[in-house]
């Protein structure tokens, strides 16, 4: 498996150039298994021997990469989800359902006064007396959302909201915006909607703001039937597709070259990257990171 990154690295964490506009190899020790790229901190997860374990790196150093991981129920073995949202890192046992957090300023003081290179991390502890089931998780950047197995959508750690009847399969957070999908694939949405008018056509939607922006979600014709698009990834203004092939498209703002396009000029189309055999993506917000088979 090859790494590749291209975008802003501002602190040097994973390239050693600032700005990178096309996808440049990375000479790492580590493999990414699941990434979130942040502003000034990767957080990554990596697996060996069949145990995943969860990193963190750049809030020391560029060259260090800290270890967290949840508490004794958590094995490591079953799949988990992480996010960074405000001061901590959340981690959710897709396993038992459970989530955990730790305080990223209390990694950085206990790293500078006592050189710990390993944090365990805490059980969320909810205000309802049963305790809920976690599905999923997700950030603004600023706060956590998670959604459960009885219709609940939280704000961690307090109970937002109940619809009862409906089964959440997923929850997608934007800076000021959320999107929650159903088992049945049916869509809800909340947030912040100042920007503009919504308009609905048989297969997809678009959102058109006040500044002359079009958002579009539904079908894609980039992929085919026979290429279709399997994973995508935004960033603060970018995307990301990865077709069945391999293939991968990138399109958006590119001012730091996050597209991996070889410049620095925006894309309003989806433009395919010269990048072969691509299996995962993961993209920042002013970044992309890729993974090849």
């Amino acid at each position: 498996m090859s790494i590749y990154f291209a975008g802003t690295d501002q602190f040097e964490i994973l390239s050693r150039e600032k700005r990178c506009n096309s996808f440049t190899p990375l000479q790492s020790d580590f493999t990414f298994e699941d990434c979130v790229l942040d502003w000034d901190l990767v957080l990554y997860s990596s697996n060996t021997r069949g145990f995943k374990s969860w990193f963190i790196k750049g809030i020391i150093s560029k060259n260090c990469s800290l270890q967290i991981h949840p508490s004794e129920k958590y094995s490591g073995v079953g799949p988990s989800k992480g996010v960074i949202a405000g001061d901590k890192v959340y981690i959710l046992d897709q396993s038992n359902f459970q989530l955990y957090f730790v305080s990223i300023p209390h990694i950085v003081e206990k790293y500078l006064t006592e050189n710990l290179l390993e944090f365990s991390m805490e059980r969320v502890v909810f205000s309802e007396e049963i305790e809920p089931k976690i599905l999923d998780i997700s950030t603004c950047g600023k706060e956590c959302f998670a959604i459960d197995s009885l219709g609940g959508i939280y704000a961690i750690p307090k109970l937002w909201c109940r619809m009862e009847g409906l089964q959440w399969s997923g929850i997608y957070s934007g800076y000021a915006f959320s999107l929650l999908r159903t088992d049945t694939g049916a869509v809800y949405s909340w947030g912040n909607g100042s920007r503009g008018e919504l308009a609905c056509g048989g297969w997809h939607s678009l959102a058109l703001t006040s500044d002359g922006d079009i958002y579009s979600w539904g079908w894609n014709e980039a992929g085919s039937a026979e290429d279709p698009v399997e994973k995508i990834s935004v960033g603060a203004r970018h995307s990301v597709a990865v077709l069945k092939s391999g293939k991968v498209f990138s399109w958006g703002s590119n001012k730091f070259g996050q597209l991996g396009l070889g410049d620095c000029e925006n894309r309003a189309i989806p433009t395919q990257v010269n990048i072969p055999s691509v299996s995962r993506v993961h993209c920042g917000r002013w970044a992309t990171l890729i993974l090849t088979v």
